[in-house]
This record gives C-alpha cells, structure tokens and sequence, in this order.
C-alpha cells in the first residue's frame, strides 16, 4: 500500500490518501516499515525511489514499535506469522 501511495498512479488509492490526511493531517508508518523500505530501495539501486521516500518520510510520523502497539493491531509479536486464511475464510 506504502508503495502505490508513492506512485500516485492509482487514482483510488490518491483520493484514500487525501481523506486519510484530510482527517490525521500526516501520514504515519512503523520504524520496521521505514527501515524495510529503506533497505529494499537500496538494495535495489532505486536512487530516484529512495529520495522520493526520504523525502515522504520527512513528513511522517514514524512510530516506534512498543508492545502497545503490537497489542493494538492484532496482539501479534514480532516473531509472529499471520495464520494463513483458507478459501473459505478469505472470501
């Protein structure tokens, strides 16, 4: 999702992300997706990628991972697996 709202090229996703900021006025983002992203983009040599995400982390917040974080989307840890869904579920 990160990634298409960098892109702008899917007009739905432009227009969730507008009203997601009209409403929290800036985006926010874990430090693991940050540095994920981060160390993708460099791996890749996407040096035009990497200043444009820079440059959108320089206006959003990056949270910290702590426990009541983990415990407010989903109680996972981080070593923790979503469970896979089967058909039936992911209908």
């Amino acid at each position: 999702m990160l990634n298409e709202v960098l892109k702008k090229k899917n007009l739905n996703v432009v227009r969730r992300a507008a009203e997601y900021l009209a409403e929290h006025t800036q985006f926010a983002m874990s430090s693991i997706t940050r540095y994920e992203a981060l160390r993708g983009l460099k791996e890749k040599n996407a040096t035009a990628q990497l200043t444009r995400f820079q440059r959108f982390c320089a206006n959003t917040q990056v949270l910290a991972v702590t426990e009541e974080i983990l415990a407010r989307h989903g109680g996972r840890s981080l070593g923790d697996r979503p469970k896979e869904r089967t058909r039936t579920q992911g209908r």
